[in-house]
Formats: structure tokens, sequence, C-alpha cells
């Protein structure tokens, strides 16, 4: 691939987040910005009367003072009143961060879209709409025992107690987030319910099988809650891989 086309991909790449994360500037504005095919999504944010003085300062010295464009949701910020945003908590979702535009994007879509049967997909609809908590201690395990158990409930239709303790795996082909971040390419370990047929076909795709006990502390234990939006009807979940219980009142 061509250094002019890797840079088109990485310009559409941008563009595409900064959409996304509903970044506020003027083209043309930093002279030193790199290419680009489209204006930024909003424009900037006005400045602040004395933000305004300064950057006319700036410029009766020959400066050419630019705003950095940010990411954020200017109207709904202002609705909470005028507070720095700078080593500020923003509770109210107007920064448009991982959490608030890629994390809660995505859970929105999962979470809140009509679920069918992978079985079935023309007839079988997988219950009302809800909400859903779930959490889990594991280092790296987290995100994968998290994962597992969202797909076992909602694609795969399974109550919300079985789907924390339905069989789980995990691979270790990425680096480890702890010193001395230790990486295993191929690796997949599996608990033990997990069939010797699966394992087969796993080890046929080229990946190092080794087993787990079953019900092991090291896939994780995950806690989850359900809310029925349509009843208010609450559903909770324990992970017997670890001490845990679901309590309701």
């Amino acid at each position: 691939m061509s250094q002019a086309a890797i840079a088109e991909c990485l310009v559409e790449v941008v563009e595409r987040a900064e959409a996304l994360y509903q970044v506020r500037g003027l083209p043309g504005d930093d002279n030193t910005e790199p290419l680009r095919s489209t204006p930024y999504p909003h424009p900037p944010i006005p400045d602040e009367p004395a933000i305004a003085r300064v950057r006319e300062r700036l410029k009766q010295y020959g400066l050419h003072p630019f705003s950095i464009p940010p990411g954020v949701d200017v109207e709904r910020w202002l609705q909470g009143g005028r507070i720095l945003w700078d080593g500020h908590p923003d509770t109210r979702s107007g920064k448009m961060d991982a959490e608030t535009r890629g994390l809660w994007a995505g859970l929105r879509y999962l979470l809140f879209r009509e679920w069918t049967s992978p079985s079935a997909p023309s007839s079988a609809s997988l219950g009302r709409r809800s909400a859903e908590r779930r959490s889990t201690p594991g280092g790296d395990t987290r995100v994968q025992a998290n994962l597992q158990t969202l797909l076992n409930h909602l694609a795969f239709g399974m109550a919300l107690q079985d789907a924390v303790e339905a069989p789980r795996l995990v691979t270790h082909s990425h680096p480890d987030t702890f010193s001395p971040h230790a990486a295993h390419p191929g690796l997949v370990t599996l608990e033990e319910r997990i069939g010797e047929a699966t394992c087969d076909r796993l080890a046929a795709r080229g990946h190092r099988i080794e087993r787990l006990d079953d019900r092991t502390h090291w896939t994780g234990g995950v806690c989850a809650v359900r809310r029925d939006l349509a009843t208010g009807e609450l559903e909770a979940a324990a992970d017997p891989r670890r001490w845990s219980r679901a309590l309701g009142w």
C-alpha cells in the first residue's frame, strides 16, 4: 500500500472518530494540522471574554493562536451551569470520552435493541427490552468473562444465572496488563465442561489448548443485575466461581 493510500485510510478513520466524539473546530485554524477531507462535525466553541482578549493581544504580537478541537457536547454541559471541566468529574456526559461515546454507545446498542434467537432469527424474540449491569474481578480476564456472559444471555437466550454459570474460556494471545506483560500467542484455556469436540476444533484452527478446573476463579467471578424496563422486575445472578450472593429487597 502506498503512503498516499495509507494517509487516505487514516483520514477516514480520524474523521469517523471525530464524528463519534462530536469534535468542534475550524479547519485550517491550526496550520500544522494533518490532511483532512471534511470540516469538523461542529463549529468551534466561542471564546469566553477573557480568552477573546488574550487571543487579540497575541495577534498584536504577530502570533497565530488557535483553538484545540475538543470533543464536547456544549449544550448538555451548559445545562448544568458554568463550571470548569479541568479536574472536575463530569456527571452530565458533556465530555465526549471513551465512556460517554464509545462504551455507552455500544452498550445502548447491545442492551436496548431487540435480540432474536440465532436458531430462528425471523420469529423468536428474547423478551422485552431491559437494562443490565455486570462486573467481575480478574485482571485481563474481566473483559472476556463479561462479554461471554453478555452473549450467553442476550444472543443465546440463557437465563441470567445460567449465563453466569456457563463454562468459559480465556485467550492469552495479548500481552498481559501486569508486568512483565507476558504474551502466549495462540494459547486458549478452557474450563472442563467445554467438550472435547470444541477443543479439537479450536486446535485444528491453530490454538494451543490447556484445560482449567471447572468453575475456576481464573475465569472471573461475574455478578449481574437486570431490570425489565416494561415491568420494573429485577433479576440478579451471582457467580459460584467466587464468593458472591444475589440479594434483592
